[in-house]
C-alpha cells in the first residue's frame, strides 16, 4: 500500500508538471512581443507591421512543448524584424558580456563556437585563455563534449548572434559547477583528438594585453593588439602605454578590431587616441563579426583616413542594445534608441575595407589569414608603397 501511494503521488505530480508545461507554451513569446510593442526604437514599425508580425508567430509559439521549442520560434520571429541588435541570450551569456565590457574577469574556457551547416567549429579563441593554453587552435571541429555528441551537449549554450542579420549560429560553452570539460575534436578531418580545458577566472581584456605582440615583417617591425570588445575605460590608457613601451620602436601598428561591439562614448576616445597619439601607419582588421561601436571606430578610420581597413565587410549593426529579462532564464536583446547619424550612415550598409581578404576558418589549425595580411600591409605602408595596389596585384580586391 505504501508503495502504491507513493508511485500515485509521483503520478500526480507528473501529470501536474506536464499541464504545467502546456500551460506555459507561448509565455515567453508573448513577453518578448510585448517588450517590443512598447520600447522598439521605430515607433511606426511599432504601430504599422508589429502587431500583424506577433500575430503570425503567435500560433506557433502556443504549440511550443519545450522552452528550446519556443526559443527557436521566437528566433524566428526576430528574424523578421529589419534592425540589428535583436537576440534572445541565455542569462549566463548575459552576465558573460556585462563582464566582459567592464573588463572583469569570470570563469570561462576562453572559446566560442561557430555552427556551419550542422557542424560545430572553434570561432574564437582568447589569447593566453584556458582554451588556448589547452591546445585549442581557432578553426578545430568540436565532435563530443564530456563524451556526448555536441549538439546534445547541455554544456552548450543557446545560441548568440543577431537573428535579422546572416550570422551563423554562435554558442558557448556554459562553465556552471563544472570547471573542467574534455572536447573530442578534429584539427583535420578524420584525425580526433581529445583535449580536455580546465575553467579559469580570465577575461577579454587580458586577452587584449596577452594578444600585445610585435612581429617583422620585410625588416619592418609592426606592433599588433587585439580588442575583442570596446570596454568601458582603460582602452585609451593602455593604447598610450602601448606607445610608449612596448610598440615605442616599432615603425607601424596593426589594430585588431575583429569580434563584437561595445562602449561607444569609449570608441569616440579609442578614435582620438590612434589620431592624436601614433603618427605612423596603421592598419585596422574588420570582418563579419565586428559591429556596433567598432564599426563606428572603422567607419572614423576610413574616413578621416587615420587607418587602412582590411579584411571583410562589416554587417552594419549600429543600434544600441538595450537588455530586458523575459523569464525563463532568457534574456531579450534589441534596440530602443539609435546611435544618430552613425545609424543612419552604418547600419544595414556596413563599412567596406580597403582591401578585401577573405577569412577561413574550418579546419585552419589557427591559421588567421587576415592578420597575416594586416602585417604585410603595415610593412609596405612603411616603405611608402600602397599596399592596395600591391594586394590588387596579387589577386586580392582593393578599393
Amino acid at each position: 500500500m505504501r508503495n502504491h501511494r507513493s508511485l500515485v503521488a509521483v503520478l500526480a505530480v507528473g501529470l501536474l508538471f506536464t499541464a504545467d508545461l502546456q500551460a506555459q507554451g507561448g509565455k515567453l513569446f508573448e513577453r518578448v512581443a510585448g517588450t517590443l510593442r512598447s520600447k522598439y526604437f521605430d515607433a511606426d514599425y511599432r504601430r504599422q507591421t508589429l502587431p500583424s508580425l506577433i500575430e503570425s508567430f503567435r500560433p506557433f509559439a502556443r504549440q511550443s512543448e519545450t522552452l528550446d521549442d519556443e526559443r527557436l520560434v521566437v528566433h524566428a520571429f526576430l528574424s523578421r524584424i529589419p534592425a540589428s541588435h535583436l537576440s534572445i541570450y541565455s542569462e549566463d551569456t548575459l552576465d558573460e558580456l556585462l563582464a566582459e565590457l567592464a573588463g572583469k574577469d569570470r570563469s570561462r574556457f576562453g572559446l566560442a563556437l561557430v555552427e556551419l551547416e550542422g557542424l560545430y567549429f572553434v570561432g574564437m579563441v582568447l589569447e593566453g585563455g584556458p582554451a588556448e593554453q589547452s591546445g585549442i587552435r581557432r578553426g578545430d571541429r568540436v565532435l563530443e563534449v564530456d563524451g556526448a555528441p555536441i549538439g546534445q551537449s547541455p554544456r552548450l549554450d543557446w545560441r548568440a548572434d543577431d537573428a535579422y542579420l546572416p550570422d551563423p549560429p554562435v554558442h558557448r560553452l556554459l562553465v556552471g559547477d563544472r570547471p573542467t570539460v574534455s572536447l573530442a575534436i578534429e584539427r583535420e578531418p578524420g584525425n580526433r583528438e581529445d583535449i580536455v580545458i580546465e575553467a579559469t577566472p580570465y577575461s577579454a581584456w587580458k586577452a587584449a594585453r596577452a594578444s600585445v605582440r610585435i612581429e617583422e615583417h620585410q625588416g619592418e617591425r609592426i606592433g599588433y593588439v587585439h580588442f575583442w570588445y570596446i570596454f568601458h575605460s582603460k582602452m585609451s590608457a593602455m593604447l598610450e602605454g602601448l606607445f610608449r613601451e612596448e610598440f615605442a620602436d616599432c615603425s607601424a601598428l596593426v589594430v585588431d578590431l575583429r569580434g563584437r561591439g561595445g562602449n561607444a562614448a569609449t570608441a569616440q576616445k579609442l578614435i582620438r587616441t590612434l589620431e592624436g597619439k601614433w603618427d605612423k601607419p596603421i592598419v585596422a582588421l574588420i570582418d563579419r563579426g565586428t559591429r556596433s561601436a567598432k564599426e563606428v571606430i572603422a567607419y572614423e578610420l576610413k574616413r578621416r583616413k587615420i587607418a587602412l581597413l582590411l579584411g571583410e565587410k562589416t554587417p552594419g549593426a549600429v543600434i544600441p542594445a538595450t537588455f530586458e529579462r523575459v523569464g525563463s532564464q532568457t534574456v531579450l536583446m534589441f534596440p530602443s534608441f539609435t546611435l544618430g547619424d552613425y545609424t543612419r550612415l552604418i547600419e544595414h550598409i556596413g563599412v567596406a575595407p580597403d582591401i578585401v581578404i577573405e577569412d577561413v576558418l574550418p579546419f585552419s589549425g589557427g591559421k588567421d589569414p587576415i592578420r597575416e595580411a594586416g602585417f604585410v600591409a603595415a610593412a609596405l605602408a612603411v616603405r611608402g608603397e600602397d599596399p592596395r595596389q600591391r594586394f590588387a596585384a596579387s589577386g586580392a580586391e582593393s578599393r
